[in-house]
């Protein structure tokens, strides 16, 4: 116990029983147990140790993230294991539409934020920014699940402007507090969908559930399920459809302005400081982990637009000092 975690200390005392219990009996099947519980409790302090080695060491790897991928790719692009041919033509054709839609937040990032932003677009899924640049390589995946929650978050507002809809023909008005429950059972159905399907599956499947939310919360009469349902079918997800792009772009506005203000904060820290703000600062005191999206969403879109923007706002800080000189803004 003394080489081990105070909370390792059960696993051990396990062990012992085994081996007492297997040499007083002469019981190999509980010698044999006892090994196992050995070999597992030392496995466990070898990942305790890395564990404490990667808190202690954290701020050092953090800070050196940005000058160590800098090597990285510099060498990869010079021995032309990395063609960055379409990165240069993406921040290129983004030059050519957003130069004259420069924020003051964004500072000298403004026209790569503006085409990051596109980026998480889910209308976009479909054209040309369907894939990111090489050079979003290794923050594709963060990316992706931005998009995702940025979908979320958009057919979630679909569903409230249908309720809002349907309180229309019945020339019903309902309370603050309905509608804000309304909200709340639609995040808790779209959290309880399975997460092992891919996102089109899952709103499949909560599709007929918020339906029957949107109807009993507006009391609406039994002819409406139907009509709510295919309408909630017909919308949700879909970049084609005129409510789809309209609630969309107007998400997308909301989160440029908040995105620029979290550039505006982030940009002149340091890696560590920006770790801190953007990851540490979201972590609940009761909790090791930042809140997941639904949580933030839960508190209602606002916070969802927040969370969304900090994490952009980080991924793409980093990118920039990553990538700007070498993919960007040289020759």
């Amino acid at each position: 116990k003394t080489h081990c975690a105070p909370m390792r200390d059960g696993e051990v005392n396990n062990m012992l029983a085994r081996f007492r219990i297997g040499s007083r009996e002469g019981n190999v099947e509980q010698l044999v147990m006892g090994m196992c519980k050995l070999l597992s409790v030392l496995e466990h302090m070898k990942l305790d140790l890395a564990n404490h080695y990667l808190r202690w060491m954290r701020p050092a790897l953090i800070t050196e993230t940005v000058h160590y991928e800098q090597r990285r790719v510099s060498e990869e692009i010079a021995t032309c294991r990395l063609d960055i041919g379409r990165s240069k033509l993406w921040y290129h054709r983004a030059q050519l539409k957003y130069a004259h839609e420069c924020t003051e937040g964004f500072g000298d990032m403004s026209i790569f934020f503006r085409a990051i932003a596109r980026l998480v677009r889910p209308s976009r899924v479909q054209k040309d920014d369907a894939i990111p640049p090489e050079t979003f390589h290794y923050d594709k995946d963060r990316l992706l699940r931005i998009r995702n929650d940025v979908l979320d978050a958009v057919n979630i507002v679909i569903c409230m402007r249908i309720y809002e809809h349907v309180l229309r023909i019945l020339g019903e008005r309902q309370s603050e507090m309905e509608t804000n429950n309304l909200y709340l059972s639609l995040v808790a159905i779209l959290q309880s969908t399975s997460t092992n399907v891919d996102q089109a599956k899952r709103w499949a499947e909560a599709v007929p559930h918020m339906a029957v939310e949107i109807f009993r919360h507006a009391k609406a009469p039994a002819y409406m399920l139907a009509m709510v349902e295919s309408a909630l079918g017909e919308v949700l997800s879909n970049p084609h459809d005129e409510l789809f792009l309209e609630v969309e772009a107007d998400y997308h506005r909301r989160l440029l302005m908040d995105l620029c203000n979290r550039v505006r904060e982030y940009k002149g820290m340091s890696s560590w400081s920006l770790y801190t703000a953007a990851v540490e600062k979201r972590i609940p005191t009761s909790g090791n982990m930042p809140r997941d999206f639904y949580e933030c969403l839960r508190d209602g879109m606002d916070s969802g637009v927040s969370d969304l923007a900090v994490r952009l706002a980080h991924v793409g800080i980093l990118h920039w000092w990553v990538w700007a000189d070498l993919a960007y803004l040289g020759e």
